[in-house]
């Protein structure tokens, strides 16, 4: 069949919160990526050097112009930012897998340890009831020489504990 066992909900759930995640996570880079283009286009628009050091680094003699030569140093700025914004971006991303990885972990661990004590608790009332079976086992075999004794009008003693 096509259907949709219930052992698939949970699977689906987290499916659809997984992409509603991505979802906000593209909405928000988007919005960075616009946030740095306009930042970028209005450095672009002031008449002032980025950094008065970089340019006095700049050869007149070779023929740059100061413009053009802070226009340049302002591209390679944006393209360093954009690469660190990505880089961010990756390190979110494996944050958030790894974060994922240990609460799963954890919840394996937790299911094992609550199988583990339903087991141990399931042994103890096994064992529990055999003692008790034992212990009327006893009382059966103890009644039977009571009566042999009587029989024979012979003393027997209760045998001693385990």
């Amino acid at each position: 069949g096509g259907g949709m066992s219930v052992g698939n909900v949970p699977s689906a759930t987290g499916a659809t919160g997984n992409a509603s995640e991505k979802e906000q996570q593209n909405r928000q880079q988007l919005q960075q990526q616009e946030d740095n283009m306009a930042l970028g286009h209005k450095l672009r628009q002031t008449a002032v050097p980025l950094d008065l050091l970089d340019m006095m680094d700049a050869d007149p003699d070779a023929g740059l112009n100061p413009d053009c030569f802070a226009r340049g140093l302002l591209n390679e700025a944006l393209r360093q930012f954009s690469n660190l914004n990505e880089r961010k971006a990756s390190m979110n991303m494996l944050a958030s897998f790894v974060e994922n990885a240990f609460e799963r972990r954890e919840r394996e661990l937790r299911a094992a340890a609550a199988a583990a004590a339903a087991s141990e608790a399931e042994e103890k009332k096994k064992s529990i009831k055999q003692e008790n079976n034992d212990e009327a086992d006893e009382g059966i075999l103890l009644k039977k020489r009571k009566r042999q004794a009587d029989d024979t009008n012979v003393k027997v003693e209760p045998p001693t504990k385990r």
